[in-house]
């Protein structure tokens, strides 16, 4: 009985693992982006591949924490912030920014195909502006930034 709950335990573990990782969720929203896709009923073309930026990850896990830690569900800081004056906290001098949250969801594929299914979602997600992605997961919230570095010698105009 006892190895028969340590496979099990083992299989949803490597199952979770395996449903979210960087190197997957990369690969399941590049996939989209080459394929193209309709989002409600707007036809979105093939764009190019996005990249894994590891601060748009600190960013979008600071975030998710935040609405776990306070339970609220928000494009929003808990200061009123935006997703352009959050991530301006960040090493990302940004020229463009998006982001997608979900709240519930017990793997990146749920949600993956949540926002796929959402219009102004999956137009974030099928973006041409856009250059580097991540995803972070904390507790019931999922975050995923999106954005594209100013062109290097411009400034930004707030």
């Amino acid at each position: 009985m006892s190895i028969v709950l340590s496979i099990l335990l083992l299989f949803q573990f490597t199952n979770h693992t395996r449903a979210f990782s960087k190197e997957n969720a990369l690969k399941t929203v590049n996939e989209l982006r080459a394929k193209g896709c309709r989002c409600g009923n707007t036809y979105m073309p093939p764009v190019k591949s996005l990249q894994w930026n590891n601060v748009l990850e600190e960013s979008a896990m600071d975030h998710a924490k935040e609405m776990e830690n306070y339970h609220y569900f928000s494009h929003y800081g808990v200061n009123g912030l935006d997703i352009g004056k959050r991530i301006s906290k960040y090493d990302y001098p940004w020229h463009f920014v998006g982001e997608n949250i979900g709240e519930g969801q017990t793997n990146f594929q749920q949600v993956f195909l949540e926002w796929k299914a959402s219009e102004t979602h999956c137009k974030m997600m099928m973006n041409p502006k856009m250059e580097d992605m991540a995803v972070a997961h904390f507790g019931n919230y999922w975050v995923q930034h999106f954005g594209k570095k100013i062109p290097k010698g411009k400034k930004r105009k707030e």
